[in-house]
């Protein structure tokens, strides 16, 4: 569920600047603009967090403990030229206190990591498998598709676009562009199973990309959790800049890389930096009469021995320009990695 918060009215910028945000935002819910502390009782259903400034003139330790007593978690907001408020708001029994002048989009990060955690925490079952690779490296999304295809032969297996970028797999599949990563969050947050956020494409269920990268990393976690306590294997197609909590949290690793000069450069430096499971990679665009010497290069500037080399074959271009499965040339490349 999303966080229902209200504001204090207040004549200093951070107020209108923080209801501005939280409208554009799909991360908390607002819902009153409180002028009097009695304006609480007449919200209707519950309230998470309630965002208040040091100037407000009623503001007093018993009301703070009033609303922390029924759960909300309050949030105090003080001028950065005030050395005495920041206390004041701490002796009241405030939750989070934070200067006025910070970004709206940084007080509502400090307010949900502040929230009680109310979201379901399932017993993860199935495995997570992450698809990535350094910019500029051609087919993520096409290799994440075929290695979740032919998981698919043999078990129950969802493909998670959280490409924080360009997310694609729902145009690539001929699929409707929602229900999105946001609505599976959200029944996660309910407790509520997310299979009607699954849309299928032959054996296969997707979710479709987020269109709001900031909600998508608050609730990774939850969400990969989620969704592997639901089925047997969950690859995720994390795009060229994937998200921490995402590679942290996988199983395992598939990084995907170019079979150019600039291709192995950029993977090396790319798995140099790389915080997670031992990477597995895979190049893509090798031309055929050059496996031998590509393999080798690409063991010698990362370390790693590449599991799978797939051909420069225009047909798998063509194919993914179409709803269609992969070319079978990749799909032939990629049972070195999925084992099947």
């Amino acid at each position: 569920m999303i966080p229902r918060i209200a504001t204090v009215l207040s004549a200093r910028e951070w107020e209108s600047a923080l209801v501005a945000s939280a409208h554009d935002t799909a991360r908390v819910r607002l819902v009153a603009r409180i002028y009097q502390p009695d304006d609480v009782l007449d919200i209707d259903g519950d309230l998470e967090a309630i965002v208040v400034g040091a100037e407000t003139p009623w503001l007093t330790t018993s009301i703070v403990q009033a609303w922390t007593g029924q759960g909300i978690v309050v949030v105090g907001l003080y001028p950065p030229d005030d050395p005495v408020a920041p206390g004041q708001l701490a002796a009241m029994g405030v939750d989070v206190i934070i200067k006025d002048t910070e970004e709206p989009e940084v007080v509502l990060h400090r307010l949900r990591i502040a929230l009680p955690d109310t979201l379901v925490s399932p017993t993860p079952t199935g495995l997570i498998t992450v698809v990535t690779g350094p910019r500029g490296a051609p087919g993520i999304t096409e290799v994440s598709i075929g290695v979740a295809m032919l998981i698919a032969r043999k078990s129950e297996t969802v493909l998670i676009d959280a490409d924080a970028t360009d997310p694609a797999i729902a145009v690539r599949l001929n699929l409707r562009p929602d229900p999105t990563i946001e609505d599976a969050i959200d029944l996660i947050h309910a407790g509520k199973p997310v299979a009607t956020c699954v849309q299928r494409f032959a054996d296969l269920g997707v979710i479709a990309g987020a269109s709001n990268t900031e909600y998508l990393a608050d609730s990774a976690t939850p969400l990969l959790e989620g969704i592997a306590a639901e089925t047997a294997h969950v690859v995720v197609d994390a795009g060229p800049k994937p998200l921490s909590a995402i590679t942290k949290r996988a199983d395992e690793a598939i990084v995907v890389c170019d079979a150019s000069a600039v291709g192995i450069v950029r993977v090396a430096k790319f798995v140099a930096g790389w915080s997670g499971p031992q990477p597995r990679l895979i190049v893509n665009r090798v031309p055929r009469r050059d496996t031998t010497q590509v393999g080798e290069a690409v063991r010698r500037w990362t370390g790693i021995t590449p599991e799978a080399l797939i051909p420069d074959n225009p047909a798998i271009r063509d194919r993914s320009r179409h709803a269609l499965t992969p070319h079978r040339s990749l799909l032939k490349a990629l049972e070195a990695v999925v084992h099947v």
